[in-house]
Parts: structure tokens; sequence; C-alpha cells
């Protein structure tokens, strides 16, 4: 009897410490490896409020997305479009009244050619055809050419004055009123004046100094001043003292900041949906308001449930 006793005893003592050890085992986990024993979460309503409340959530859901499908999303064209107004004074609405778009941007060379047919339209109504043949009438008026039959008067190098018809002309001669002359020694007008190609020569350039060189420079000025507004208009901003496309410039400097802002876009669409979502299932009476959450931050409980979910890290 006594035996029987003693080992009765004794697997109870086994079945305590057992009990003690397995009820120790979370406590011993906690110092062994520093983490908590997961804590059991009570819900607060019965099994079939619950139900209930997922059911809610779900219709509330499904709701939500079927709102958020057909919301417009951000436009973050219209963004890079505010940022650059703000950043560039650049209204892109202007320079693109078609909209704009990355695949309306042209290239450097095309902007180049644009600038300078506008300068050469410029040119061409500051230096008019009018101006050319005053400058044409003014070189031959400068630069006159003998013949013979021209009536002259010539100045000689010596001041000697002879007036009268050309009578003859030599390759180095020249004859007025029966007196020869060399034409080197003609002052007034150059000796120049009696050989047309010379002639030719000196009005071409006199042309060029007071209307060709003056309409090319003009031009190219011009050109320089218009640039930078063409390849705005060609979709080039300056940045970093180099032109730079707009959809570059955007992807470089802007995105951080469109980030944000589609970001914040959202969240106050999410809000604004959630709550008419909310309210319309509050007037079909399913909603006694009493329930809890079926929006968090904006998004469905559930939605938001699943997606702590998959960011907790084990």
């Amino acid at each position: 009897m006594m035996r029987t006793w003693h080992i009765g005893h004794r697997l109870m003592l086994v079945t305590a410490v057992l009990t003690g050890a397995l009820s120790g085992c979370g406590k011993v986990k906690q110092m062994v490896t520093g983490e908590k024993p997961a804590e059991e979460v009570v819900s607060p309503y019965t099994p079939d409020e619950q139900a209930k409340i997922d059911e809610l959530r779900a219709v509330a859901a499904e709701r939500f997305a079927i709102v958020k499908q057909a919301a417009p999303q951000y436009n973050r064209v219209l963004g890079a479009q505010k940022l650059i107004m703000e950043r560039l004074n650049l209204d892109l609405q202007k320079l693109f009244p078609d909209g704009y778009s990355p695949d309306k941007i042209g290239t450097i060379a095309q902007a180049k050619s644009e600038a300078a047919r506008r300068a050469a339209e410029a040119a061409n109504l500051k230096f008019s055809a009018e101006m050319q043949a005053e400058s044409e009438r003014l070189a031959i008026q400068e630069h006159p050419h003998f013949k013979v039959g021209d009536p002259i008067r010539m100045v000689t190098v010596r001041g000697r004055i002879l007036e009268g018809i050309i009578e003859n002309m030599t390759p180095d001669t020249v004859t007025i009123a029966k007196t020869s002359l060399l034409k080197k020694d003609s002052q007034t007008p150059p000796p120049s004046s009696f050989e047309l190609d010379q002639v030719k020569l000196l009005r071409e350039h006199y042309v060029k100094l007071n209307y060709t060189l003056p309409k090319r420079n003009f031009t190219i000025a011009k050109a320089k001043e218009l640039l930078p507004g063409v390849l705005n208009e060609f979709g080039f901003v300056l940045a970093d003292n180099s032109w730079m496309r707009l959809d570059e410039y955007t992807e470089k400097y802007l995105k951080r900041d469109l980030d944000e802002m589609e970001a914040d876009y959202n969240r106050k669409q999410n809000e604004r949906i959630a709550f008419e979502v909310t309210e319309e299932m509050r007037k079909q009476g399913l909603l006694t308001g009493e329930e809890p959450p079926l929006f968090v931050d904006g998004l469905p409980y559930t939605l938001t449930a699943a997606t702590a979910a998959v960011t907790e890290e084990p």
C-alpha cells in the first residue's frame, strides 16, 4: 500500500513539473530570443456579430473598389505643368495649345532651324527689297563707270581740270576734248571708274557693306535672341546651363515632388470615396452607427488588414 502511494506521488510531481515547464516555455523563449509570446486577440463581438461586421466591411470594400476604378487618376502631366510654371515661369498651356505630352517634344536641330527661319523673316521686314534697291542705286552713284561717249569732269592729281565727252579710251589712256591723259593720273573720278570689272567689284562691295552684311548680322543676332523661346516651344528647358527635354527635366528634378503630390491626391481621394460609401450605406439602412470602422486611413478595413499582414515582418 505504501509503495503504491509513493508511485502515485511521483507521478503527480512529474506532472506538475511538466506543466510548469510548458507554462514557462514562453518566458524561457523570451529570455533566450528576446521575443515576446504572441498575445491572443479576443474579439469583443460574438461570432454572429463579427460575421455581420465582416459582411459589411466586404460590401464597403467592393463599393470602394468600384468607385475607385471609375475615379480619375492623378495627372502627372498637369502636376509637372504647375511645377514648371512655378520654378521656370513657363506656361506649357501656351507653349502647347493642343496639350503637352512627351511625344510632342522636337529636337534641338529643329528648334534652331525654326529660329533661323523666323529670324530671316524679321530680317526681310527690316531690310526690305526696296532698301536693297536703294543700296544698289547708291553704289552706282558712288562708283560710276565711264565709257566712250559719256560726259565727264576729270580732275588730275596735278589739279588740272578737263570737261567734255570721252572721245577715245585705251587700256592706259582716256581722251577728253582731244586731250589724252593717263588713266592713273585721274584723281576724280578714280582710275578704276574706267574699268567695268573693277567698277562692278566696287559696287558689290558697297552693297555688301551697306546692306548684305548688316542684314546677315541682324539675322544671326535675331536667331540667337529667338532660340531660347523656340527651344521652349519644342519642349526644352534650360537647367544647369544646358538644354534638356521636358520629360528628362521632369524625371530628374520633379519626380520626388510629383510622387508626393500624387500620394496626397490619392489619400484625399480615398478619404472622399470612403466617406461617400459610408454615407451611402448609412442612408440605405445598412449601418446603425454602432459598427466598428469600415475604413482605416481612407482604405477599406479588409484592404488595410491585408496590407499590414503582407508588410508585417516575420
